[in-house]
């Protein structure tokens, strides 16, 4: 589901009423995009005892038994605007013959409810924004890194259930007390890049340029310094 809905956003940027469309596909826009998924779940069982010998003395005794666990998935995806504005436009084609006034399915962004986003990815945006920028000549011959820009966007999922346990207190013992914690944190982080490719005479759907995973490498580069 989460590769739809990156799919979906960067549908939207090629749709015919779109003012990007033009220039993505102009400069033949490629995209890389890198999904990092983090699961880490942990478990902690921590009883503690009291035991009253007289009103002015008592033995106390604590233990502890924790364990986690992490898992993590990386994914590299890449895109030619292209080709999504193709297929867009063959889905349209294929619904109009079918009645339809667009797609009932391709293109369509899935909802956040089924996935662990909590929103839109934001690419439509930081896309509508690099093409918008006040000091961006749209006029001038993009070379070397000109035209590429990207970001990142990271979704955090937090469960935690602690404090949890039973207490029973009588005349010589009191506990377990707070016996057990369990928590599970997941991380989604899409990072992307936009970088144009080699303008062709005629689009063959070729995909990918050493430019836009250059790109996302230095992306990810870029996010590593940032935090040091």
């Amino acid at each position: 589901m989460i590769v739809s809905r990156v799919r979906c956003e960067l549908t939207e940027l090629v749709k015919p009423e779109a003012y990007t469309r033009e220039e993505l596909l102009g400069n033949n826009y490629e995209v890389g995009v890198q999904l990092y998924l983090d699961v880490t779940n942990s478990g902690e069982l921590a009883p503690s005892f009291n035991f009253p010998q007289t009103p002015t003395y008592a033995f106390n005794l604590g233990a502890k038994l924790a364990r986690s666990r992490e898992q993590n998935f990386t994914l590299n995806l890449y895109y030619s605007m292209n080709q999504l504005a193709a297929d867009w436009d063959q889905a349209v084609k294929d619904a109009k013959a079918e009645g339809k006034n667009e797609p009932p399915v391709y293109g369509k962004c899935p909802s956040p409810l089924v996935t662990n986003l909590a929103g839109e990815l934001g690419i439509k945006e930081s896309a509508e924004l690099a093409f918008t920028s006040p000091d961006r000549n749209s006029t001038q011959g993009l070379s070397g890194t000109s035209g590429q820009f990207g970001g990142f966007v990271s979704f955090v999922v937090t469960k935690n259930l602690n404090a949890v346990g039973p207490t029973w207190t009588l005349q010589h013992f009191k506990g377990p007390g707070n016996l057990g914690t369990l928590s599970s944190i997941n991380t989604d982080k899409i990072t992307f890049g936009f970088a144009p490719g080699k303008v062709k005479e005629v689009f063959k759907g070729e995909v990918t340029s050493d430019r836009v995973k250059a790109l996302l490498l230095q992306l990810n580069l870029n996010q590593i310094q940032a935090r040091q």
